[in-house]
């Protein structure tokens, strides 16, 4: 007796449903966004051609542009110091670019005046099995200054102004190519040697939607944000955009939707607490944030090339820990 129609219907359908899980979970920044996401506060994503693009990205303004690309500005910077044959080839190479970034806090000095400074690593997803093979960057007699799971560390210092205008020392940076799939560059070591291990994990999940809440929303965009909110120990609540967080808030996430040129932020709390809610729409610059589901709180702002465009970009970079003491 053969299928009814509605019976192939029905199969058609969950045949397509597994398909595209299965296709969700080969995402390639499924595995760094997990790991990222255990170890920091703040993750965001951005394909490689809004990352190192220069000028203005295609179809933002020069200001929305900077706006979007603060969280990654240390890494061309970082990439440049090792040689501009080196950056051309890891620009070339890569695919996306993820970051994790924690202990927020201002730069030095007694003005203040620099990006927020913060524990990072860059996680640059590499388009080849081949990888870029890092070692060729440093000196022949130059001997690795440790390890991570299994693959050499290399360690050099560059000057990012990563500080803050009024402390110009040079960053201490670390750098691991991992699998040939991930190229790792960090301000601390053990953060780096922490995420080779899990990316480099048997017990590795290819899904991070038990980690990241809003995965299935956000990752499937070329930029995203996700912020785990951490109440204890902030070292300073201002440089960590969390000075209006209340004890309920949960996660902030964000996403650009190209096609519409629009962003769209989310703050997910308790259902019962509005305080957190309250506090962050009293940021006149930021369209309100309305419930869109029970605990979940949305707002939408449009990329309209103009200043304050830009200005809002910047306050939602903010409030994910990347912003700027003017």
């Amino acid at each position: 007796m053969g299928f009814s129609t509605h019976k192939l219907v029905v199969l058609a359908m969950l045949m397509l449903s597994v398909c595209g899980q299965s296709f969700a979970a080969k995402r390639p920044e499924s595995v760094p966004a997990t790991a990222l996401a255990t170890r920091f506060e703040s993750v965001l994503y951005a394909k490689s051609d809004l990352v190192f693009a220069p000028g203005a990205y295609v179809g933002f303004s020069p200001l929305e542009s900077s706006s979007l690309r603060q969280p990654f500005a240390l890494l061309p910077a970082a990439i440049h110091s090792l040689g501009e044959w080196a950056a051309a080839e890891i620009i070339q190479g890569s695919e996306a670019v993820l970051v994790g970034a924690k202990d927020f806090r201002a730069p030095a000095g007694s003005e203040g005046l620099g990006q927020v400074r913060s524990q990072f690593c860059y996680i640059v997803i590499l388009k080849n099995a081949s990888g870029v093979q890092v070692r060729k960057y440093f000196s022949a007699d130059e001997p690795p200054s440790g390890l991570a799971a299994g693959f050499p560390v290399w360690h050099w210092s560059a000057k990012l102004n990563e500080f803050g205008r009024d402390d110009p020392k040079p960053s201490s940076l670390y750098v691991t190519e991992v699998s040939s799939s991930y190229l790792l560059l960090s301000n601390d070591l053990g953060d780096l040697q922490d995420l080779a291990a899990r990316l480099t994990s048997s017990n590795q999940e290819s899904q991070p939607s038990s980690t990241l809440r809003d995965w299935e929303l956000i990752g499937e965009h070329k930029f995203w944000g996700y912020r785990r909110y951490r109440h204890t120990g902030v070292l300073n609540p201002v440089a960590a955009g969390t000075s209006e967080v209340t004890p309920s808030a949960e996660a902030l996430t964000f996403y650009l939707d190209f096609d519409n040129r629009v962003g769209v932020l989310r703050l997910l709390c308790s259902v019962t607490d509005e305080d957190a809610v309250a506090k962050m729409n009293a940021r006149a610059v930021l369209p309100r944030l309305t419930r869109s589901a029970p605990g979940v709180w949305e707002t939408r702002t449009r990329l309209s090339g103009n200043e304050e465009s830009a200005e809002r970009i910047f306050v939602i970079m903010s409030l994910f820990g990347f912003g700027i003491y003017l």
